[in-house]
């Protein structure tokens, strides 16, 4: 019998968006360290210039470059089309607005010594690129391609890592290596052309034909990006449009005393803003109650969600144990507060919960002042995934197989059914429980040693 093939697992759009962004910014460090080299002389300069040329221009360096390019465009593209609103903080705002700018830069650059060593073979040398730009309108388009690259890799960077505490350590000496880099390779540049300037150095010019080409390319280039920018964000609000007014759909929500208009998959506190905050206040408050009272701690209160986590002190089937239990407790109490939610909104209230179990990171997270303590990780998510799915499923809980299984109680809630859950490269075996209070009254609990295991609990209002 032949051995299964190995599970291939794609990379995530966030990793090729890092792992391209990466690349880029190589490439934009390396050109910066060897226009600084000219601080020495012109021979180190050039020597420079060819040993990294030289490894860009194989076929290996070449595939890898334009296809970091290429990654790094449609990673982009990708990420502006999913955003729901042009908010966001000003450094991000700036890395994004260099990020679509730097396209309109490069096209000069790429035309100008790629597309001409190709159709007319000419050696992008120093000589000939210093010659080339030595004017105040070609320095200062030099200067802001290498200024606006820079900056927006190293924002890059900086965002992706800034959580990490090494990067926080090294996070001065970086900031100053950074700003020294680009200072020292626009010194170079003007010490390159004066010293050229100074010794008349000559160098080959590209024919007529091929310089008119060259120019054609780059007002093509230019064209072309802000065509497909303007296309795409054009594209983006239309869709957006379309999808409010059909795509997604309003329904009408009738009380005894009005009526409201809401997007389709609001829940009914959603939908009822002026009660909202009064109805979220008690079924938080239930939710919680009922999750300390089982041994479980409700740390995060989202909307209309409440996140619980199990397992601080005991170990994993004790911490499953607890959260059954809490869904017991959750349902009983709910549905005692639940008359009076029907008699002002006219319908009764709903919810449902997920319930997942495993290892998680737990700590204070937050910024400054404003920080909570939380768990996160795949367990975490899946949790909410299956949250999520209670509602397709109509039942109360949604809990995993091995969650059921170190609870005690998979036994007696029948076959377990496979569910594809965002996130998981394999689907996961859960269980459904319509009623948690009608299907257990006080779960056992077991025992052991405590281990540092959660089980994530997300009850949700419908």
């Amino acid at each position: 019998m032949p051995a299964p093939l190995p599970h291939l697992t794609l990379p995530s759009p966030r990793n090729l968006r890092w792992a391209s962004g990466v690349v880029l910014w190589l490439y934009v460090a390396l050109h910066l360290a060897t226009h600084a080299t000219w601080l020495v002389s012109l021979a180190a300069a050039e020597a420079t210039r060819r040993a990294v040329h030289g490894a860009w221009a194989t076929l290996p360096g070449t595939v890898l470059l334009y296809g970091a390019v290429a990654v790094h465009l449609a990673m982009a593209g990708a990420a502006v089309w999913q955003r729901r609103s042009l908010r966001m903080p000003a450094v991000e705002a700036l890395r994004l607005l260099l990020g679509l700018l730097l396209p309109l830069l490069l096209a000069a650059h790429f035309s100008g010594t790629r597309y001409l060593g190709e159709i007319d073979g000419l050696e992008p040398s120093y000589v000939r690129i210093v010659r080339a730009i030595w004017s105040p309108e070609g320095l200062w388009l030099q200067l802001a391609l290498l200024l606006a690259a820079w900056t927006h890799g190293c924002l890059g960077l900086h965002l992706a890592l800034r959580i990490r505490p090494r990067w926080q350590r090294l996070q001065p000496v970086l900031l100053a290596a950074a700003v020294l880099l680009p200072v020292l390779a626009a010194l170079g540049v003007v010490s390159m052309g004066r010293e050229i300037a100074w010794a008349a150095l000559g160098a080959p010019s590209p024919s007529a034909p091929a310089a008119q080409a060259s120019r054609a390319l780059t007002e093509g280039l230019r064209t072309g990006w802000i065509a497909l920018v303007a296309a795409l964000l054009l594209a983006r609000w239309a869709f957006g449009v379309l999808r409010e007014r059909g795509g997604r759909g309003r329904i009408s929500l009738r009380y005894p005393d009005r009526t409201v208009q809401v997007p389709r998959g609001f829940s009914v506190l959603e939908a009822s803003r002026e009660h909202g905050i009064g109805h979220l206040s008690v079924c938080g408050g239930r939710v919680g109650a009922a999750v300390r009272d089982s041994g479980g701690l409700a740390n995060q209160f989202i909307g209309d969600s409440v996140m619980a986590i199990f397992g601080l002190d005991t170990d994993l089937p004790t911490a499953c144990a607890q959260a059954v239990r809490a869904a017991a407790l959750i349902e009983q109490r709910m549905d005692a507060w639940g008359g009076s939610f029907t008699d002002q909104f006219g319908q009764p209230l709903d919810f449902g919960m997920g319930l997942h179990a495993g290892t998680v990171a737990v700590g204070e997270v937050g910024f400054q002042d404003t920080t909570t303590f939380t768990a996160v990780g795949e367990v975490v998510n899946t949790a909410s995934r299956l949250q999520d799915h209670s509602k397709v499923v109509a039942a109360r809980l949604v809990l995993s197989l091995e969650a059921a299984r170190l609870a005690g109680v998979a036994d007696a809630l029948g076959p377990p059914e496979p569910v594809t859950v965002r996130g998981r490269s394999a689907p996961l075996q859960v269980l459904y429980v319509a009623h948690p209070a009608r299907q257990w009254g006080e779960p056992r609990f077991g025992g052991g040693a405590p281990s540092p295991a959660s089980a994530g609990l997300r009850p949700d209002p419908q």
